[in-house]
């Protein structure tokens, strides 16, 4: 487990910087982290941070298909999340995935992608649920403007039929 992890370290480093490299080196620290009987969501959770980073850097902020790899691991994220870490998953890296998905989901609404948007504003809000200390920081805000990100959806549903 540890030598993906340092190769997955050492290939992100520049100059060599080999992304291909880092993210199967990433993958395969997730999955030996997930194999162990013990699983360290710490350590698990610093690898899937790594790796939606590292393909997030990828792409476009508003592009929506440079974020499709992004989005698989994120389910993957929210699937450990939700069934496997048993509250053991730490909140910084929640609170980490929650802004990261917002972001992406805020920056696709303000390119027009409301779909692509409501998504990733979805997975936000989903992650907010996991969040214990720090939910209240956030609910109040990111619902009303999650609220609206909905509006905005339906409006153009309702623009598209009228075109019809």
């Amino acid at each position: 487990m540890m030598f993906a992890c340092l190769c997955a370290a050492l290939a992100q480093e520049s100059p060599a910087a080999l992304p291909t490299i880092s993210v199967k080196a990433l993958k395969e620290a997730i999955k030996r982290h997930l194999q162990t009987p013990n699983t360290d969501f710490t350590k698990c959770s610093k690898a899937f941070h790594s790796l939606i980073q590292l393909v997030l850097n990828k792409g476009s902020n508003s592009d929506p298909s440079s974020k499709e790899e992004a989005w698989g691991y994120y389910k993957e994220a929210m699937d450990i999340i939700d069934n496997k870490s048993q509250g053991c998953y730490p909140e910084m890296e929640i609170l980490w995935l929650m802004t990261k998905a917002w972001n992406c989901g805020i920056h696709l609404l303000s390119a027009g992608h409301y779909v692509d948007a409501e998504h990733w504003c979805g997975m936000s809000m989903k992650l907010l649920k996991h969040l214990s200390s720090l939910r209240t920081h956030y609910d109040t805000q990111m619902t009303a403007v999650y609220g609206e990100v909905l509006a905005k959806i339906e409006a153009q549903k309702v623009r598209s039929n009228k075109e019809e």
